[in-house]
């Protein structure tokens, strides 16, 4: 049961988030109805765990994969049995793998990958499951899933090609060319393209299409910064075909 202070913190967190990334959760939030299925990879506090209850209802089900275990206790002690919180990481194969904690003020850290990016960081060994074995074992027919990996979103995809493929759900991913270089952040585009999906970003209050995403612009050192254009990380992609 979570105590008064972690239940105001999350409702603080989940409105600081909309407040900040407004476009992407209402965007979330309309593709989101009564009764669906919700699938968030990297759910950390639990902010857009949140806004998922909301859009599915009590009818609906929502799943929350965080392999920290101390985000694990923290995201099962705010919503109980409302959303099932698994300690899984999302991968393109199931079994045992390392996983990084770079240590930070927090409990749970927002740096953590089953990526070795961190110099400082605390090395644990957890367990990983693709996304369509995790659905197909369950039944489970997810309408949108939010992956938020620092890094690992290729093998989250590569994990999870049958359930894009035949369930086409919608898809808000944070994808930043500093975690996986030009390379991979171009293969991820043009993975989820040969999947007949079509991708935004948000800027200025628009969605435009990922056409007009630039790197050297919407992820520059200086944006990061807050100095310059808005740092774009988050992506939607919608089913096109």
């Amino acid at each position: 049961m979570a105590t008064l202070k972690q239940t105001l913190k999350l409702y603080y967190r989940a409105w600081k988030y909309r407040r900040a990334d407004q476009n992407e959760i209402d965007w979330m939030l309309q593709h989101l109805k009564p009764g669906a299925t919700a699938m968030d990879v990297g759910a950390h506090k639990g902010a857009y765990t949140y806004w998922m209850l909301k859009g599915v209802g009590a009818e609906g089900r929502v799943v929350a994969f965080e392999p920290q275990p101390s985000g694990t206790v923290l995201l099962r002690s705010l919503f109980g049995r409302k959303v099932t919180v698994e300690q899984l990481g999302l991968s393109d194969q199931s079994g045992q793998n390392f996983f990084y904690i770079q240590p930070q003020k927090g409990n749970v850290s927002y740096e953590a990958s089953l990526i070795d990016k961190y110099g400082d960081s605390e090395e644990q060994v957890i367990e990983t499951i693709t996304l369509d074995q995790y659905c197909t074992q369950r039944q489970l027919k997810p309408a949108l899933v939010k992956i938020d990996v620092e890094g690992h979103e290729w093998e989250v995809l590569q994990g999870g090609l049958d359930t894009l493929k035949q369930l086409r759900p919608y898809l808000l991913i944070e994808i930043e060319e500093r975690h996986v270089g030009p390379e991979r952040m171009g293969a991820i585009f043009g993975l989820l393209r040969d999947c007949g999906y079509a991708g935004y970003f948000f800027a200025g209050g628009r969605k435009l299409p990922l056409s007009e995403f630039r790197a050297a612009v919407h992820q520059s050192l200086q944006s990061l910064k807050g100095d310059g254009a808005a740092y774009i990380n988050n992506f939607v992609f919608e089913p096109s075909i």
